[in-house]
């Protein structure tokens, strides 16, 4: 888990990095698409290696475009209409184990 602090005017937050990298083997909800990785332009012919990547909404671990999911009249809001105050909030940090682990 990738953590930093960052200041932002006076005040200081911890960053945690929930994301995930993008992989083909991605587990998906049943029936949404997989990841697909193609090659756009291959080293070999072209001298640079690109790729193009296909795959639906729920791929980003976590997204932040639930408005468009639950709303119609939200079609074109995303994440950015909560603003930096509900993106840097408090959070619960919730310790597990088995039991008879330490």
């Amino acid at each position: 888990m990738n953590r930093k602090e960052i200041k932002l005017g006076k005040n200081k937050f911890l960053v945690i990095d929930l994301t995930e990298p993008l992989k083909e083997e991605t587990e998906v909800y049943p029936g949404d698409p997989k990841p697909k990785k193609e090659v756009f332009s291959d080293i070999k012919q072209t001298g640079y290696q690109h790729h193009t990547y296909k795959l639906g909404d729920h791929n980003f671990h976590p997204h932040g475009d639930a408005p468009k999911h639950q709303n119609p009249e939200m079609q074109d809001k995303g994440f950015e209409i909560f603003g930096l105050d509900y993106s840097f909030n408090s959070a619960c940090l919730i310790q597990y184990q088995k039991w008879g682990q330490s």
